[in-house]
C-alpha cells in the first residue's frame, strides 16, 4: 500500500513535457523510492510509502520543470489514542505550466516590461526551469519564470497540433542575428496549395541557419487561424504576421537512421484508457524524440542509449554500426546500474548525434 502521492498534472492536449520529465526523473534516478507509477489522461500520479519521500520528490519536479505546488491534502484512516499516532494518507499536487516547446504565446503587458519589452507575440523554443521565449520579429530571446507566468496567467495562442506544412519558395537573410539563430525573410507556400493556386506569404523567421529554398517547414497560418480574442486584448492595436514559422521539416529518412533509444518508466494505466489517447500519446513520443534529435541542449539534459538492434559486434568484439553514422550514446544497462558505459568510436574518432 501507500501512504503519500504526488499528482503531476499539465492541462495541455499532449504529453511532451511529460515526457521530458520522464527522462529527467530517469536520468538523476528520482523515481527509485516510489511504489507504483500510474499514467492518466492529464498526468501522471507518483505513489510513495513515506510523507517525507514524496516531499522530497515534488521539490524535485519544481526544480527541473516550470510548475508550482498546489495545496496538499490529509486523509485520517486511523488514529490510536493510547500511543497519539495518526495514521493517514497525504496527497501532494504539481501543476505544469501549459506551454509546450514550438507554442506561440501573446504575453501580458506586465509579462512583456518584465522580459524587457519582448513580443508581445513569442515562440517557445524550450522549457528548462523556465520558458525560453523568442520574438522572431526582433530576435530578442528571454526565459519566463513560472511565478511571473502565473501572476498573469495567459493560455497559448496556437499549440503544436494546429502547425501547418510550407514550402520555402525564397530566403533573403536580414542580417540580424541572436547567437546561432540568423534572422531571415521567407517566401512561403502551403503545401496544400501547390498546384492549385499562387497564393503566397512573407515572413521573417529566426531559422535562417537553417532554411533554404525549396526546404518544408511548419509554421502557424495566422490568416485563418481561429483563437480567442480574449487572449489579445490587452493589446487593440497589435499586428499579427501571415506566418510564423516553428520548426524545420527533415526527410523521412533521417528518422530511420536513428541508432539510439530512450528509456521509460514502468507506469500503470488508468482502467478504460481509450485506444485514441494510445494513438495520440505515440504520435507525441515521436514528436520529442525528433526534438531529442534535432536540439542538442535537450540532448544534453537527458540520457541516451545505444539501440541494440542497430548495433552489431565486430571480430574484436567492440560495438560498431550498420550504417556510416553513430551516436554519443551510453550502452544500455539495468535499472540501478552504475555502469554509465562508452562512447561509440566508429575509425577511432568519436562521433555525436549532430553529425547525424
Amino acid at each position: 500500500t501507500w501512504r503519500a502521492l504526488v499528482h503531476v498534472r499539465q492541462k495541455v492536449d499532449h504529453k511532451r513535457t511529460f515526457y521530458l520529465l520522464e527522462q529527467l526523473i530517469l536520468k538523476y534516478k528520482a523515481h527509485q523510492q516510489t511504489v507504483n507509477v500510474k499514467e492518466v489522461p492529464d498526468g501522471i500520479d507518483f505513489y510513495f510509502l513515506h510523507r517525507n519521500h514524496a516531499l522530497k520528490f515534488q521539490d524535485f519536479i519544481l526544480s527541473v520543470v516550470p510548475c508550482r505546488k498546489k495545496v496538499a491534502s490529509e486523509k485520517m484512516i486511523s488514529e490510536d489514542f493510547n500511543n497519539n499516532k495518526i495514521n493517514a494518507k497525504y496527497t501532494f499536487s504539481v501543476e505544469i505550466v501549459p506551454l509546450c516547446k514550438d507554442d506561440l504565446i501573446c504575453l501580458h503587458p506586465r509579462q512583456h516590461a518584465t522580459l524587457g519589452n519582448l513580443g508581445p507575440v513569442a515562440i517557445c523554443t524550450g522549457v528548462t526551469q523556465s520558458l525560453k521565449l523568442l520574438d522572431p520579429l526582433t530576435m530578442k530571446r528571454g526565459e519566463l519564470r513560472p511565478e511571473v507566468y502565473y501572476k498573469n496567467q495567459r493560455p497559448v495562442l496556437m499549440s503544436a497540433k494546429q502547425l501547418t506544412e510550407y514550402i520555402v519558395l525564397d530566403s533573403e537573410p536580414t542580417g540580424l542575428a541572436s547567437g546561432k539563430m540568423q534572422q531571415t525573410e521567407l517566401t512561403l507556400a502551403r503545401a496544400r496549395d501547390l498546384g492549385k493556386n499562387d497564393v503566397q506569404f512573407h515572413s521573417l523567421s529566426h531559422m535562417g541557419h537553417l532554411i533554404q529554398a525549396g526546404d518544408t517547414v511548419m509554421g502557424y497560418d495566422l490568416t485563418s487561424a481561429v483563437y480567442n480574442e480574449a487572449n489579445t486584448k490587452e493589446w487593440p492595436n497589435l499586428s499579427l504576421p501571415d506566418v510564423v514559422v516553428v520548426k524545420k521539416v527533415y526527410p523521412e529518412s533521417r528518422r530511420r537512421r536513428r541508432v539510439w533509444k530512450l528509456r521509460a518508466l514502468i507506469k500503470e494505466e488508468e482502467e478504460g484508457a481509450y485506444k485514441s489517447i494510445h494513438k495520440t500519446g505515440e504520435n507525441d513520443y515521436e514528436e520529442f524524440l525528433q526534438d531529442v534529435d534535432l536540439d542538442p541542449e535537450l540532448r544534453q539534459r537527458v540520457l541516451v542509449y545505444k539501440d541494440p538492434a542497430h548495433f552489431q559486434l565486430d571480430e574484436n568484439a567492440g560495438t560498431v554500426a550498420p550504417t556510416s553514422r553513430a551516436v554519443e550514446a551510453m550502452t544500455d544497462a539495468p535499472a540501478g546500474d552504475e555502469e554509465e558505459g562508452g562512447k561509440l568510436v566508429e575509425d577511432g574518432g568519436e562521433i555525436g548525434l549532430e553529425d547525424m
